[in-house]
């Protein structure tokens, strides 16, 4: 996650515009592999067991290499392998900027190095390594602590871990969170949202939306399904409700987990072109696409 973080503070410092950095991150991820790719490429894996682990991280939140080892897949020897090839890829976002022409590669250095001295980001998290010091950069990040009641930021945080993580594996990783907000309305253009509850005491009911133009979203819902669709429809906009599910499943097994709570979902549901508004402040998550920038809408009510 360090990538598409510092790809945030590039753009929060004014060295590279939207534009440029969208550039980047398509040209990064079509030299950037997947560590199943990885695993079948070296022979370690069969396009089956890749595919099998896949379908497996929809209903857990684990990592595929641990998956991988968990299932006897991979040895440790063989994860550390891969690992070590994907290691250190923010180069690669550097590399594209370079060659681009948006940056030189002395002025990306120092722009990565200063990142990773700011606090938000320290050197042994550029391998994702370490979930709680993700956890405390989210909740730096997304000002959680305006939220005045500690175990909502919690479940916050959480559901942007899971979130962030579902995109990375299930849409793919060339993006970058771009500057959050608090909200009390939000008009949507082309929309999917989803509702979690409180079974036993209904503390809690969040609402979690996904949106963006028509583009955006066709080739986010493309993405996700492993297709390809021809503008918006009533099948691109299932297969991004089948992904809102995904992420929010994972979610209420999470908050089980962590919380010992139970939560329910409800059916998502088309919000096309729609008001919405919030009884209380709700994060608005713009983030940056190759392809272009969704908005995800999270609110505790």
């Amino acid at each position: 996650m360090f990538t598409q973080f510092l790809g945030s503070y590039l753009l929060k410092m004014r060295l590279v515009d939207t534009r440029q950095l969208m550039r980047a991150l398509e040209m990064q991820r079509g030299e950037r592999l997947r560590l199943g790719v990885l695993a079948q490429n070296k022979g370690y894996m069969t396009a089956a067991q890749v595919e099998e682990l896949h379908k497996l991280q929809r209903v857990q939140d684990i990592r595929i290499g641990k998956l991988a080892l968990e299932k006897g897949y991979l040895t440790t020897q063989q994860l550390e392998t891969l690992l070590e090839k994907q290691a250190m890829r923010y180069h690669l976002l550097g590399e594209a900027l370079v060659r681009r022409g948006c940056m030189t590669q002395t002025e990306f250095d120092k722009a990565a190095a200063a990142f990773l001295g700011s606090g938000d980001m320290l050197d042994d998290d550029v391998r994702d390594a370490h979930t709680g010091k993700l956890s405390e950069m989210l909740y730096r990040y997304y000002h959680l602590e305006e939220l005045q009641n500690h175990e909502e930021a919690q479940l916050l945080t959480a559901y942007l871990l899971l979130l962030f993580n579902c995109i990375t594996r299930f849409v793919g990783d060339d993006f970058s969170p771009l500057e959050p907000r608090f909200i009390t309305y939000y008009a949507t253009g082309y929309a999917e949202e989803q509702c979690l509850e409180s079974v036993e005491d209904n503390a809690y009911k969040l609402r979690c939306l996904i949106d963006g133009n028509e583009n955006t979203f066709t080739e986010f819902a493309a993405r996700y399904k492993g297709s390809v669709f021809d503008g918006y429809s009533e099948e691109t906009a299932a297969a991004t409700g089948e992904f809102l599910s995904v992420v929010n499943s994972l979610f209420c097994e999470k908050v089980a987990q962590k919380f010992g709570k139970k939560m329910r979902m409800r059916s998502s549901e088309r919000v096309k072109d729609t008001d919405c508004r919030y009884k209380r402040k709700a994060l608005f998550v713009p983030v940056c696409f190759s392809f272009g920038t969704a908005g995800f809408v999270i609110g505790l009510e």
